[in-house]
């Protein structure tokens, strides 16, 4: 076999097997993109918990609806504007609070969150969520396993949260 047939054989295999990687990684990125690490409903959801957990309201917000974002922040500059003090301000305070009073009895936190269903539809998205509920009480901690149906639509910003549903 001559050299030249032997580099060509070789560019040849190269080229199938980028050309099977490109086609692989397509077909994953169409089927579920977050494999990849893109966003995606899935990590919104994560993202809520994780905000839920921290009492963090300002990254809390970026994971729901746009609108609803809009609303709480024109409210807190409205306020913000009437008693003189910058609504980012507030914004930064409020985790602080949270974590005062989350010490005390009723606070909770949302633990093992788990993607168990998703479905994604055009810019909209259903995704069920499991998680325990660890909830501390007077009396000790109690905890609870829960299924959250999320409804999500996709924004500019990326996927929202814009309803959510408990189901047994």
């Amino acid at each position: 076999m001559e050299e030249g047939s032997r580099t060509t054989n070789w560019l040849r295999i190269a080229i199938g097997l980028v050309l099977v990687v490109a086609v692989a990684l397509g077909t994953i990125y169409v089927i579920d993109p977050e494999i990849l690490g893109f966003p995606g409903p899935g990590r919104t959801i994560l993202t809520f918990v994780k905000s839920y957990n921290d009492k963090d309201i300002n990254l809390m917000l970026t994971c729901v609806d746009s609108r609803i974002e809009r609303g709480v922040r024109g409210v807190s500059n409205i306020l913000g504007g009437l008693i003189k003090v910058d609504p980012k301000d507030v914004f930064d305070v409020i985790p602080m609070v949270a974590a005062i009073v989350g010490n005390q009895p009723g606070s909770s936190q949302l633990e093992n969150p788990k993607i168990v269903q998703k479905s994604i539809a055009g810019d909209s998205a259903s995704v069920i969520a499991a998680m325990d509920e660890r909830t501390t009480l007077n009396q000790g901690e109690k905890v609870s396993h829960l299924k959250v149906l999320f409804k999500l639509q996709h924004e500019e910003t990326g996927w929202r949260i814009n309803g959510l549903q408990l189901i047994q």
